[in-house]
C-alpha cells in the first residue's frame, strides 16, 4: 500500500512516519507551475489534488507557510478505509516552500498528531535536499557522458574530412543533448551572407533565409560572439512557438571565428590540415574544389624569415637552431 512515484525508499520511510504520527496515509505532496502532484505516498491511492477541496488546503498550506486542518474529507485510502480528517504541514527548505506533507486519518486529529506532521515535515525537507543533490550529481554525470560522446563522433566527422556529415550529425546531437525541439546551424555563403547549412525542425521557409552579419539575432550573434538566449515568442524569429532558444557563435579554442568563410577556419591544428607547396596554386585550387575540399592559398614560400601579416618576421635560422641544433649538441655531451 505505499506509493513512490520513481522508485526508491521512500516507501519504507513515509510507513514509519506514518506509525511514528499517528497517520493513517502520509503523502508528500509538491507543488509546481503545473499545479500539486504527490511526489511520495503510503497507504493513499492517486489522487487528483486540484479537483478536491484537499488541493485548496494544500495550496494555502504552500503558499502561507502555516498547518491547516480539513475536516469531512471523504478521500478513499488505500486499506479500503475513507478518511475523515486531513491534517497538511509545510515542506520548507532554505527560505522555500516546496510542497506539503499531508496526513489522513480515519478519524479526528488533534494537536498532537498536528506537532508530529510539522517535525515530520522538516525531516522530510532535508531528505528531499539530499535527494536533490544525488539527482543533479546523477544528472551532471550522464550530461557529461552525452557530451563526451559528442565530442568523439564530432572529431570521428572531423577526420573524415566530410563537412556535411559532420554539420549534419553536429545537429542531431545538439537536438539529443539538449531535448531540443529544433537545431541548425547557419554558415557565411559565398556572397558573405549567414545561411541555414543544416537543420532540425525548421521550416522550410526559415531555412531559405539569409542574414547579413549584423542584421538580425543571428547575425548581432556573429558580429559580436556573443550567445543570446532569448525566452518567448521571439519577433521575426525562425521558430515563433519555441518557449525558449539560444543562439550562439561556433567557437574554436575558445574563440569565436572572425570575417571570413567558416568552413576554411573550423579545422584546428588538432584536426589534421596539409600545407602543400606548389608551383602553381590556382591547379591546387581548382583539384580541391572539383573534390569538395575546402582549401585556400596562406601564402608564398622563401626567403629567410616567416613573416605573417600584422606580426613581427620570425628568422628561419633561429627556428632551425631551436628544432634541430639542440640534439647534436646533447649528443656531444659527456
Amino acid at each position: 500500500m505505499t506509493q513512490r512515484m520513481e522508485g526508491d525508499a521512500w516507501g519504507g520511510r513515509l510507513a514509519s512516519l506514518a506509525a511514528l504520527t499517528r497517520f493513517d496515509a502520509l503523502a508528500i505532496v509538491l507543488s509546481s507551475r503545473e499545479g500539486q502532484s504527490t511526489y511520495a505516498a503510503h497507504n493513499l491511492p492517486a489522487v487528483a489534488w486540484a479537483n478536491t477541496p484537499a488541493g485548496t488546503t494544500i495550496a494555502n498550506v504552500v503558499a502561507q507557510r502555516t498547518p491547516e486542518s480539513l475536516g469531512a474529507v471523504g478521500l478513499p485510502l488505500g486499506d479500503g478505509r475513507s478518511a475523515e480528517t486531513l491534517e497538511a504541514a509545510p515542506i520548507v527548505w532554505k527560505e522555500q516552500s516546496v510542497g506539503a506533507l499531508v496526513g489522513l486519518a480515519a478519524r479526528g486529529t488533534g494537536d498532537a498528531e498536528r506537532a508530529a506532521l510539522v517535525h515530520a515535515a522538516e525531516l522530510i525537507a532535508i531528505e528531499l535536499a539530499d535527494a536533490n543533490v544525488l539527482w543533479r550529481a546523477q544528472r551532471q554525470a550522464q550530461d557529461l557522458d552525452a557530451r563526451v560522446r559528442a565530442s568523439r563522433d564530432l572529431q570521428r566527422s572531423l577526420r573524415m574530412h566530410d563537412a556535411r556529415s559532420l554539420l549534419d550529425r553536429a545537429v542531431a546531437q545538439l537536438a539529443e543533448l539538449f531535448s531540443a525541439d529544433g537545431v541548425s546551424i547557419m554558415l557565411l555563403d559565398d556572397s558573405g551572407r549567414l545561411a541555414v547549412c543544416s537543420a532540425r525542425g525548421l521550416s522550410e521557409e526559415a531555412k531559405r533565409e539569409r542574414r547579413a552579419i549584423g542584421e538580425g539575432i543571428s547575425g548581432r550573434v556573429a558580429q559580436t560572439g556573443q550567445a543570446a538566449p532569448l525566452t518567448g515568442a521571439v519577433t521575426g524569429g525562425s521558430a515563433p512557438a519555441a518557449p525558449e532558444s539560444l543562439v550562439a557563435p561556433p567557437r574554436a579554442r575558445e574563440r569565436a571565428p572572425g570575417p571570413g568563410p567558416l568552413p576554411n577556419r573550423l579545422f584546428g591544428e588538432d584536426q589534421g590540415p596539409y600545407v602543400v607547396a606548389c608551383a602553381d596554386p590556382a591547379e591546387v585550387l581548382n583539384r580541391a574544389e572539383t573534390a569538395g575540399v575546402a582549401a585556400a592559398a596562406i601564402g608564398r614560400t622563401g626567403g629567410a624569415a616567416l613573416t605573417v601579416s600584422g606580426h613581427p618576421p620570425i628568422s628561419l635560422d633561429e627556428v632551425r637552431d631551436a628544432y634541430e641544433g639542440w640534439l647534436p649538441g646533447y649528443m656531444a655531451s659527456p
